[in-house]
């Protein structure tokens, strides 16, 4: 939350970890941690000056939209042949299919847009 206030409220260049980015970044092999908490120290040092906003609520978005928890969209993912996920194979037939029923109003709103 502190790191929230600080991006979106004050805009430092702090890169909060949420659920999604932990997984993102999980899966993708770009870390190898347990928790959020942990994700944050591992890459704060690493996030270029003036990116920090722009890289969050991406790979927010994405968190949400292809990289989903549960059944992630492997098949259309734009980084599918870098990522790490080891049942990323496993799913790669149904996100075809669920490509599909992905519509804009799927999406949700960040704290950007309100």
């Amino acid at each position: 939350t502190a790191g929230c206030v600080l991006l979106f409220g004050f805009g430092k260049n702090v890169f909060p970890v949420d659920t999604h980015i932990h997984r993102i970044l999980n899966r993708t092999g770009i870390v190898k941690t347990k928790t959020p908490d942990e994700t944050f120290f591992k890459v704060k040092e690493h996030i270029p000056d003036g990116l920090a906003y722009v890289l969050h609520t991406g790979l927010i978005k994405f968190g949400r939209t292809i990289c989903r928890a549960r059944e992630p969209l492997c098949g259309i993912c734009p980084i599918y042949k870098v990522c790490k996920f080891e049942k990323k194979n496993f799913y790669k037939e149904k996100s075809r299919e669920l490509k599909f029923s992905l519509k804009e109003s799927d999406e949700f709103i960040l704290l950007d847009e309100v």
